[in-house]
């Protein structure tokens, strides 16, 4: 499994001695959060760090078309928008994501309210099983994975007579919209909805 190594720099000012930090006390604007990809089973185990050959190490899954230099995206949902850059290693494959934010005070984002696509934290124990079960290499792992995923589900809909009292009525099945209706929503719900259009879930 894959793990996250997070590594802060410090400058060091001429003149200052090593460790004083007094002027890296930091300041609202913006600031550049760069993310060193690793596709899971890679090992992340460091027997010595070299910075400008660790910024070269990145991999992941995500194949970028030839040529691609980088591919930048615009978050919507505060001003201005996040800035996210995706940046190919040498293979052509994703290997950095730099994040450009704004923030009001030094570590605490300016809010915002788009508050979409966060979870609740309740299924969050799902979600993240699901997220590895489709990011793991092991055939036995995903079954596992996959395993608690159903599970949690399970523990989920028995809790909902419980918490709606008198008021709870079994879940109907639903259809996935399709034609007038699967046009009607936005891009991102219209193609992750396309696949099940008119097929009906309980």
């Amino acid at each position: 499994m894959s793990r996250r190594v997070a590594l802060t720099n410090v400058p060091v000012y001429v003149g200052e001695e090593e460790g004083d930090d007094s002027r890296a006390v930091g300041a609202p604007g913006e600031y550049e959060v760069t993310f060193i990809l690793s596709a899971p089973g890679n090992e992340a185990f460091l027997t010595q760090m070299d910075v400008k050959e660790f910024l070269e190490s990145g991999y992941s899954l995500l194949q970028l078309p030839p040529g691609t230099h980088a591919v930048v995206v615009n978050v919507p949902g505060q001003a201005p928008a996040p800035v996210l850059k995706l940046l190919p290693n040498a293979s052509g494959l994703v290997g950095t994501a730099v994040v450009r934010f704004r923030f009001g005070v030094l570590a605490r984002a300016v809010p915002t309210d788009n508050n979409r696509y966060v979870s609740k934290p309740e299924l969050r124990y799902v979600l993240s099983a699901y997220r590895e079960g489709m990011n793991a290499i092991n055939a036995m792992y995903q079954a596992c994975c996959f395993y608690r995923v159903i599970e949690g589900a399970h523990r989920l809909r028995a809790r909902r007579p419980a918490a709606a009292g008198s008021a709870y009525r079994e879940p109907t099945n639903e259809v996935m919209p399709s034609g007038e209706a699967l046009a009607a929503l936005n891009l991102h719900d219209r193609v992750a909805l396309a696949p099940y259009a008119g097929r009906t879930f309980g």
